[in-house]
């Protein structure tokens, strides 16, 4: 069992939506999904970002690299939910992970390339290392984005 911090949820497809995470006990970044191996329908999944679940997870063995952040739950309890957003920026920096404030494309020793439109991803030849990007906003009280925060995690090629 593990505890694990939701850092981002997001729609990918028709209903389905991608959780990540970050394993508080082992340091490692996770990507949720059902026992079955796949992405939750989004009127299923219960992981919110700042949520903090106590999981069990397996390895997804059914998918190729570059995906060895992916995990199998097997059993989840929620444990509770981080306020405000600068909690969970703390348990982060606590845990040595680094996060980084301003624009996306200062990351990544700025090697990080975009398709000009919403995509970003980084050639396979330009940089070597395995690694998640996590974004996300805090917004004032009149919903107007105040700061943007990027979390780069190494991934784990063999997750138990």
């Amino acid at each position: 069992m593990s505890k694990i911090l939701i850092v981002s949820k997001t729609k990918i497809s028709d209903n389905y939506v991608c959780v990540g995470g970050i394993d508080l006990d082992k340091s490692l970044s996770v990507r949720l999904l059902n026992e079955a191996g796949r992405h939750e329908l989004k009127r299923d999944c219960p992981y919110n970002i700042r949520d903090i679940w106590n999981i069990e997870y397996c390895k997804n063995q059914t998918r190729p690299l570059p995906h060895s952040e992916d995990v199998c739950v097997t059993f989840r309890s929620k444990m509770r939910e981080l306020k405000p957003d600068s909690e969970m920026i703390d348990i982060l920096k606590f845990q040595k992970y680094p996060v980084n404030h301003g624009n996306i494309r200062n990351v990544f020793e700025g090697k990080l390339k975009d398709d000009d439109v919403v995509s970003f991803y980084i050639s396979k030849e330009k940089f070597h290392h395995a690694a998640l990007v996590f974004g996300f906003a805090i917004k004032n009280w009149k919903g107007i984005i105040e700061k943007r925060y990027v979390i780069i995690t190494q991934t784990e090629q063999n997750i138990g």
